[in-house]
């Protein structure tokens, strides 16, 4: 498993508390080589596990 950095997972969590709470399709928005297909694929592997 890689390591998140703490920017990472504070979008991820703030990601998955967005759908938790009805929005449909939140956006992320970040800088380039700051790891957004890292951070989609630790959110599918997230959804997936449960």
């Amino acid at each position: 498993m890689i390591k998140l950095y703490d920017y990472q997972e504070d979008l991820i969590n703030r990601t998955r508390e967005a759908f938790s709470t009805g929005y449909k399709s939140p956006c992320i928005v970040s800088p380039c080589g700051s790891g957004k297909s890292i951070m989609i694929a630790e959110i599918s592997r997230k959804t997936t596990a449960n």
